[in-house]
């Protein structure tokens, strides 16, 4: 049920950027402000929907849609909160821009997936209801593709020539990718080290919590070793691995790195991708895939989109087989 929703609302996303594009594409100013009224209607329900999670289902579950309702109401209508969030988090958004003003309100919800997944303990988004066959994970890639060149207006205000410049795809740098790959393998090594450390740390300090945190490193280390066996049983030889390696590569970094980065910034976009790979049920990977999306940020920003997709690919062809 809740999967079902989630691919709902993501694709109720993409369909809405696409009639934004459309009707800006013809210049229909009246039908473009009352598409804004609809979207600001439908996060106004959403806010007093979350009350009622708060005061009778889940309160955590409730105060979080809140929190995302309410940041989403404000993106949406008021200009100088507005100017003071894309500032802050170095955004390249306009608010006289429906596409933009849009977009950000929206994107509030996907920070939801880390709550959803915690509370609910299922796997969501990146690899879905209990990750079917290959082809179904492939398929979920292909609409997140889709939804890339739909965010930056193709077919509506892009042909294709000007959306694979928008998307920065080019030759890619051969020596910039073996540094990204070697570096983010460091960075997984140094992110799951730290329960060493912390256990380390407080093992003389309070025996009681370096503990609780030998148990936590337990538990997460056992959610993600779920979720990585049972990727590799679905990609099972190395041919569908390379293969998956491929399309989750391409489609992710020309929507996060590609689409969104140019726009919404690294850090903003950075915690969007962390939240959509909550599956894992460990905090621990949230600030790894955090830390490893904003390297691959900083890389995009030096070289190009088509760099991050061959860092993408190389590093999960090494994670998977090895």
């Amino acid at each position: 049920m809740i999967e079902s929703l989630i691919r709902f609302f993501y694709f109720f996303i993409s369909l809405v950027i696409y009639w934004i594009n459309l009707i800006r594409a013809f210049n229909l100013e009246l039908i473009e402000k009352r598409t804004i009224d609809i979207i600001f209607v439908f996060n106004l329900s959403v806010l007093f929907f979350s009350i009622y999670f708060m005061s009778d289902v889940n309160y955590v579950f409730g105060l979080s849609v809140y929190a995302a309702s309410f940041l989403s109401v404000l993106l949406i209508r008021n200009q100088g909160f507005f100017k003071k969030f894309t500032k802050l988090l170095k955004m390249d958004l306009s608010f006289d821009n429906s596409i933009h003003k849009i977009s950000l309100s929206l994107s509030t919800y996907i920070l939801l997936n880390p709550v959803i997944a915690f509370a609910s303990g299922a796997g969501l988004i990146i690899i879905l209801s209990d990750f079917l066959e290959i082809l179904d994970i492939a398929a979920f890639q292909l609409i997140i593709l889709v939804y890339a060149f739909v965010g930056i207006g193709f077919g509506t205000r892009k042909n294709l020539k000007q959306s694979i410049k928008r998307l920065d795809i080019k030759i890619p740098s051969l020596k910039y990718a073996i540094f990204g790959v070697i570096l983010l393998l460091m960075v997984d090594k140094f992110i799951w080290g730290l329960f060493d450390f912390f256990i380390y740390f407080f093992q003389s300090m309070d025996p009681a919590i370096s503990e609780h945190i030998a148990e936590h490193a337990v538990v997460e280390s056992s959610n993600v070793n779920e979720v990585v066996s049972t990727i590799k049983t679905s990609a099972s030889t190395p041919l569908k691995i390379v293969f998956l390696s491929i399309i989750v590569g391409i489609s992710e970094e020309l929507m996060f790195r590609g689409a969104l980065q140019p726009r919404f910034g690294n850090i903003y976009t950075s915690l969007l991708f962390a939240s959509l790979h909550a599956q894992y049920l460990s905090s621990m990977v949230l600030l790894d895939v955090f830390i490893i999306s904003y390297i691959l940020g900083m890389i995009k920003e030096r070289k190009s989109t088509s760099t991050t997709i061959l860092i993408h690919i190389f590093y999960d062809v090494l994670s998977l087989i090895f």
